[in-house]
Order: structure tokens, then C-alpha cells, then sequence
């Protein structure tokens, strides 16, 4: 999320553009102070005003009584904008004073009474419990319910972190303070829903808690918090990070209807801000302390001559010591000189052994006829490349030929004589076996220099190579898997171009190798894959991968062959591996497939719609055959049996409708299902709440379900409200734990016969309910209190086989 930044100070304002026709806006980082120099003209100014306004006193207050007193709320601890003076309980700060001023400049007073949340001043403000809040800041939320004055300045709220913080800015799991109601507290719930918000109620607060751990970061105006803590000795504790979450602009609040109050308050503010007086009050409460004593032009220009003619002298001075110092330092430089020198390259050769994390550097004399070979010179990394000791190799030097894989020994022999008799470099890769067992790569370069007395002398360096020869035996098998692959393979540049295809690739395409290598891939990509391919190699670019990337290339014959693409990018070589699979058969074969299983899928959908049907006819035969029965009990057979047939056939119907044929929405099914058993008791006194949330079910579960709720509601309806007395049934099903739901019917009837076992009974109901509850591999539990109620509880997942045929 954007947030404004803070102006820099090329961008800021001066004070001659803060006041104009349109806005008054001022920036708390570009405030410049303004020093009065005094003068006798002043002094005389100043006492002439000083007898003006003893003569006009009394005036002034005669007239002050009989101004109108307009109430303003502010908040108590909003230091040192507008907060509650410990000692006189009276209201302090730079709004107060720039209130006070603005108001006797409208024709008005002020009295003021103080709120802990901000929420509440803007609540007084719109209620009109108060007339106005001179200190509140401008966001879209408060000009819906409030009038705003031009803005008297602009300040960021910014977040304060402590001073040994690691935090640059909001994260995910931080806890931030911010004083409630206030617009920081605004902006980091509309913004910032990702971090924990703390509120308080003041300033002082915040800080402290923020001081001492209690949270990460607090959001508020940054004048604000850092003038308090700055007043309590704590002003290296704190620092702001990051750019400010919003510069906001201050002014006026008052009611929405006041417009003539705003034009008053407006015109003076217009008058006010930017004056003198304004720069006065700024000055006191947020400026840094001025001089006690501010001195005149000529005090600075005289004091200006004296200290030149003091630096002249001192600068002659100056210059005669520093001739005869440059003469010594001269001398000292040249003996340092020539110490740095010898001292330099020491470091190097020290240097050069210490950046030798994988090698060594060493000496050896072959004497006058090449065969001493005496080291003069072992470096200290001996030790660590090959388990022996520097004293011990240069009193016996095979101790490190020895080393020598005996394979490689001959040529190292051969190689060796080679470069004595041509007094020419050695260089040679040999493996050697070090005391742990293991074998290691070793590069060995050497070159000959002769000695004043004959002798041969060799410097060499020893590096590890290990590394890179196994780099190179995988690059080799690499390549053989490269041309012996089933799959294509290529290596491309960077710009898209063939660099390298195996036999593979050019016997599924059908070019030769000639034909592809230096040509752009894309060319031979389908015009409808060019710009998905493109998009898929700029991201593949930016990971340095791209899985199961498919796309139609053009054979040599005109054909396309869809091609699923694995593709690795080497950013330090800056090519792409890529191995690709023919999966045009493939992918003809699983379109064979979706197409066959789309036809099964409209063939099961029409076997479910004829078994609704034929379900359907068989509950009108049932409902015809129960209209001429005069048995009442009889009757009453043959409408539970329609009622069973029905909660089938309403699964197969909403099989029949929904998208997934093997689960069904038990919720819908269940709210169908009930209305249907309402319907046919007509038990318009009972009411039914369905208490779930929406559950898919296998269709093999969900049938059973659905015939074990019919029987218990219908027993329900005939039996817990007689002589049509008002109840309730709950239905539903409910998770237990993660391998079980609850299936349960409840109602607050008048009970289940204490005398009657529902497991061991001749009701061919109940009998149904315990039989379909094993069939779906559950257990029945039945209370009897406040009515009946029961939890049929069973697996989430049925095992194959299960909930068939019971």
C-alpha cells in the first residue's frame, strides 16, 4: 500500500507560501525560526506599546466580558498541541494559544473541556455538545460529519520504534500502540489489518509501553510523541522508521451546519496564520530554545572583524610551524616508506598462503643432478590437505610422493624428467590418497629457476582440484545421457537459440541437428503457444525454472506435437537446460477418456432421474391405495412407507440436479426432506430448525441418513405433541473431532417411553433406524431429557464395501 512521502527539504515550504487565497498549510520539518534583533528603536517601540496598552486596559476588558463564549473539546494528552496542565487543570499547549488568538481575532472566547478519546471529540463536535475542537486532524471520515477551518499546519504520523529496534516498517505479527479514535489509529485498521493494534488513551502511555517491550511500534503524529519523550529524558530511546503512514493537515472542527461560525473562523485563521504572532507561538511550543540575548547587526559585524583579524594571525602562525613541519614529516615518510615496502610484501606472500583455502605453496631443490629434491619451503595448509607434518616431510620428501596413487606415479616420473631436462613448467593433475582413505584430485605447477651454485630450484603451488574434476566426469556423463536420452533434450542461450539437441529431438521433430542448432525455439513453436511460451520464459528467467510447461512444436512435416517442458536456467552460465516428453498421444488419450466419462456422467444422471421417477409413481400408488383404505391404522402404514419411498427419491432428484454424483448437499436435502414430512402431517404447531452447516456426504451414507431422520421425526409428529400441543424438532449434523460427525434429531415433546426399548422393539421404524445406523457404521445414543433426543454418531469416511447393503 501507498503512502505519501514526507517532503524533502528542496520540496518543502517557506513561510511566505504558507498563507494565500486557497489554503493555509505549514510542515512541522520545515519550520525556520525567526530572530528579532533589539535595537534602541525597538526599546522605544516596545515602551510606547507598553503605555498604549495600560491606557486601553481597561477598555479591553470591559469589552472582552461581553464577548460570546463558544465551548471547544480537546484531548487531555496531546502534548504540545492541547493537553490538561497537571498543577492548574487548565488547558496548555500551542492549539490552546493558537485558538485563543484566532478566537479574539472572530469576536469571540473560548472555554474548553477535555475528552480521553478522539472518537469523542469528533462525537461532541457532530452532536453539538461542543462548538468546535481547535486541534484535530482532516481525514475523509470526519468531513462527513463536521465543518474543517483551513489548516493551521500539516504533520506526519509516522512509527516510533525503539531506539535498538530492528524494524524499517509495518510487517505481518508486529503489535503497534495508537491512541484510540485518533487518525493513526484510523489509518492502521483501514491499512493494516495484518498487525495487532493496541489502543490507549494517552501519549504517556503509549511510551512507556513501548519503552519497555509491551509492543513493537506506536503510530502517532511524530511532533507528538517525540516531544515527550524528549521531555522525560528519553529522546535516545525512541526513533521513527520508515516513511510516514499519511501527512495529515490540522485545522478547526466544528458543527456541519455552522457555516457562518467557519466563514468568522476562516477569515481569521487566514489573517493569523503565518503572521509573526503565529511564528511566535509555533516557535514556543515546538521550536528548539532561543539565545537568552539576540545581538544586533553591528554587535555581529564587529565581532565578525575581530575574529579575521584573529584567524589572519593565527593563520600566519600556522603556515611558519608548517614548513618546518613538512620538512620533518618529509624525513619521517621516507623511513616509513621504505618499512611499508618490506612490511607489503610480506602481507602478499602471507596473503597469498591464507586465500589458499584449497592449496599450498611450496619449494623444493633438485640439486646439481635433479634427484635431491629437498624442500626448502612447506606452507602451513600441508597439514590440512595431507595429514603430515612440515618437519617430518622435509627431513623425508617421499612421505608426500608416496601420497601418489600408484596408477598415476609413471606419470608423474615421466612428466617430471620432462621439464628438469627442458627446464620448463611443470604442470600435472595426479590423484593422491591422503591418510583418511580418501582420494583426492591435486594440480601440481611449478616453475624452475637455477641457483649462483648450480642447483635446480622449483617454486610451486599445490590446489585441490577435486571439485572440479568431479564437475567435469558429471558433465562427461551429462553428455552421454544427453545423446542416449528417450526424451528431448536441448541446451538454448540466452536469447532462445539452440545451442545444443539430442538424437532424440531430431528424430521426434524430424530435423537434423544442422536445422535447429542457432535457431530461435520460438520459431518452431505454434502461433497460439508463442506468447504463453514467451510469458513462461521470463519467469523462468526470474526463478531459474520452469516445471511442466506444455506447448505445440512444429515438426518437419508440417505436423505439431504437444511437448511438456522441464527447463532449468544456469544464471552463471547463462544458457537453459531443458528436457522435454512427447504427451500427444497422451493428451488424445485423457480427451478420450473425459469424453467417454462425460457420457457415463449423462448416463448416471438419466438412471438417477428415472429412479426419482419411478420413485415418484410408486408414492402416488401408495397415495391412491391410502385414499380407499378406511383402517385408520392401515392408512397410517401405507403413508410411512410413501413418506420412506420419498426421502429416497428426493436423493436421487438431488443427484439428478447437482454436479457431484457421488456426494450429496445433506443441509438441502435434509431442509427438502423435512418440509416434505411437515407437509404430509400437516403440523402447522410444530416448528423445524435444520442446525447445520452445508456437509456434503457419500450418496451411500447420505440415502440411510435420509430414511433414519424421516422415521424419527415422523415418530416425533405422531407421538411427542399430542392434542396438537406447540413444539419444536432440531435436526441436523455436526463434526466430532476429525473422523466422526453426529447425526441428531431432537424435539421437546413429551418424552420417550421410559418402559419402551428402542433397540430391542416390534416397531418396524426403530427397527429401521438401528439397522440403517449399523449399516452406516454408527452407534444410537437416546436422551430423555427435556424431550427426546437422538445422536446417531458415525465415520466421516466410509471403508469400501460399507453402507451397501447393511
Amino acid at each position: 500500500m501507498l503512502l505519501p512521502n514526507y517532503p524533502s527539504e528542496s520540496q518543502s515550504l517557506s513561510k511566505r507560501d504558507w498563507v494565500n487565497s486557497n489554503d493555509v498549510e505549514m510542515t512541522v520539518k520545515d519550520r525556520k525560526r525567526n530572530q528579532i534583533p533589539i535595537s534602541l528603536n525597538a526599546l522605544f517601540a516596545m515602551l510606547a506599546w507598553f503605555i498604549f496598552v495600560s491606557f486601553s486596559g481597561a477598555q479591553a476588558n470591559q469589552q472582552a466580558n461581553n464577548l460570546t463564549t463558544l465551548t471547544a473539546v480537546v484531548h487531555h494528552d496531546y502534548q504540545p498541541t492541547a493537553f490538561q496542565d497537571p498543577k492548574t487543570k487548565k488547558a496548555k499547549g500551542f492549539a490552546i494559544d493558537l485558538m485563543d488568538e484566532i478566537a479574539k481575532r472572530a469576536g469571540f472566547q473560548v472555554s474548553y473541556r477535555f475528552e480521553n478519546d478522539w472518537t469523542e471529540i469528533v462525537e461532541a463536535v457532530r452532536t453539538g455538545k461542543a462548538d468546535l475542537a481547535p486541534a484535530i486532524g482532516i481525514t475523509a471520515e470526519r468531513e462527513k460529519t463536521s465543518l474543517f477551518t483551513l489548516p493551521f499546519d500539516t504533520i506526519p504520523i509516522s512509527m516510533h520504534v525503539r531506539s535498538n529496534s530492528s524494524l524499517s516498517g509495518i510487517k505481518n505479527g508486529i503489535t503497534i500502540g495508537a491512541i484510540k479514535g485518533s487518525a493513526a489509529h484510523n489509518l492502521l485498521k483501514l491499512k493494516h489489518k495484518e498487525v495487532d493494534i493496541r489502543t490507549y488513551v494517552s501519549y504517556s502511555s503509549g511510551l512507556l509501553d513501548l519503552l519497555s517491550g509491551h509492543i513493537d511500534a506506536f503510530c502517532c503524529p511524530e511532533p507528538t510523541l517525540m516531544q515527550l519523550a524528549k521531555d522525560a529524558g528519553f529522546e535516545d530511546k525512541i526513533k521513527v522508521v520508515g516513511s510516514p503512514l499519511a501527512e495529515i493537515k490540522r485545522a478547526i472542527a466544528l458543527h456541519k451546519d455552522n457555516r457562518e461560525l467557519l466563514a468568522k473562523l476562516n477569515a481569521a485563521t487566514k489573517e493569523f496564520v503565518g503572521s509573526p504572532e503565529y511564528n511566535r507561538l509555533y516557535d514556543k511550543w515546538h521550536a528548539s530554545p532561543k539565545p537568552l540575548i539576540a545581538v544586533s547587526g553591528k554587535t555581529v559585524l564587529i565581532t565578525l572583524i575581530i575574529f579575521l583579524v584573529i584567524g589572519a594571525m593565527a593563520l600566519w602562525r600556522y603556515i611558519s610551524l608548517a614548513h618546518l613541519n613538512q620538512r620533518l614529516q618529509s624525513e619521517i615518510e621516507e623511513r616509513k616508506r621504505t618499512e611499508e615496502e618490506l612490511l607489503k610484501r610480506e602481507q602478499q606472500l602471507q596473503a597469498l598462503n591464507a586465500n589458499l583455502a584449497d592449496g599450498m605453496v611450496y619449494q623444493i631443490n633438485s640439486g646439481l643432478d635433479g634427484l635431491q629434491r629437498q624442500f626448502t619451503y612447506l606452507s602451513a595448509a600441508l597439514e590440512r590437505l595431507h595429514g603430515l607434518k612440515i618437519e617430518d616431510v622435509k627431513q623425508n620428501p617421499m612421505l608426500l610422493y608416496d601420497q601418489v596413487v600408484e596408477e598415476d606415479r609413471a606419470v608423474v616420473s615421466e612428466k617430471e624428467a620432462y621439464a628438469y631436462v627442458t627446464r620448463t613448467r611443470l604442470d600435472i593433475d595426479v590423484r593422491v590418497r591422503i591418510p583418511s582413505g580418501e582420494v583426492r584430485w591435486r594440480r601440481f605447477i611449478s616453475a624452475p629457476h637455477t641457483e649462483p651454485d648450480g642447483s635446480l630450484v622449483w617454486d610451486g603451488i599445490e590446489m585441490d582440484i577435486t571439485e572440479r574434476k568431479q564437475a567435469e566426469i558429471e558433465r562427461e556423463q551429462f553428455y552421454q545421457l544427453f545423446q542416449t536420452s528417450a526424451d528431448l533434450m536441448v541446451i538454448a542461450d540466452p536469447n532462445g537459440a539452440f545451442i545444443r539437441v539430442n538424437p532424440a529431438c531430431t528424430e521426434a521433430l524430424g530435423y537434423n541437428a544442422d536445422e535447429l542448432v542457432s535457431k530461435p525455439f520460438i520459431e518452431f513453436v505454434h502461433s497460439e503457444d508463442k506468447q504463453p511460451t514467451l510469458d513462461e520464459m521470463a519467469k523462468q528467467l526470474q526463478r531459474g525454472f520452469s516445471l511442466n510447461f506444455e506447448n505445440r512444436y512444429q515438426c518437419k512435416n508440417g505436423s505439431f506435437k504437444l511437448l511438456s517442458w522441464r527447463a532449468t536456467y544456469i544464471k552463471e552460465q547463462g544458457i537453459t537446460y531443458a528436457t522435454a516428453r512427447d504427451i500427444t498421444e497422451l493428451r488424445q488419450a485423457e480427451e478420450q477418456i473425459q469424453r467417454s466419462l462425460k457420457e457415463k456422467e449423462v448416463l448416471l444422471k438419466e438412471i438417477h432421474h428415472r429412479v426419482k421417477n419411478n420413485m415418484q409413481v410408486i408414492y402416488s400408488l401408495l397415495s391412491l391405495q391410502a385414499k380407499g383404505i378406511d383402517d385408520e391404522a392401515v392408512r397410517a402404514k401405507f403413508e410411512e412407507s410413501r413418506s420412506r419411498v420419498l426421502s429416497m427419491s428426493l436423493v436421487h432428484d438431488k443427484l439428478y440436479r447437482s454436479e457431484d454424483l457421488a456426494h450429496i448437499d445433506f443441509k438441502d436435502y435434509l431442509q427438502s426432506l423435512v418440509k416434505s414430512i411437515a407437509d404430509t402431517y400437516k403440523r402447522h404447531d410444530v416448528t423445524f430448525f435444520i442446525d447445520m452447516e452445508p456437509i456434503l456426504l457419500d450418496v451411500n451414507v447420505g440415502v440411510p441418513c435420509g430414511l433414519i431422520v424421516n422415521e424419527l421425526v415422523s415418530n416425533s409428529l405422531k407421538y411427542a405433541f399430542p392434542q396438537n400441543i406447540n413444539g419444536n424438532v432440531k435436526v441436523g449434523i455436526k463434526k466430532s473431532g476429525k473422523e466422526n460427525y453426529i447425526l441428531f434429531i431432537e424435539d421437546n415433546g413429551i418424552g420417550f417411553p421410559a418402559d419402551i426399548d428402542f433397540r430391542n422393539t416390534l416397531s418396524l421404524g426403530m427397527q429401521l433406524v438401528n439397522g440403517l445406523t449399523r449399516q452406516i457404521g454408527g452407534k444410537i445414543e437416546l436422551s430423555r431429557t427435556e424431550g427426546t433426543s437422538f445422536a446417531i454418531c458415525f465415520p466421516c469416511k466410509q471403508e469400501p464395501g460399507d453402507a451397501q447393503n447393511g
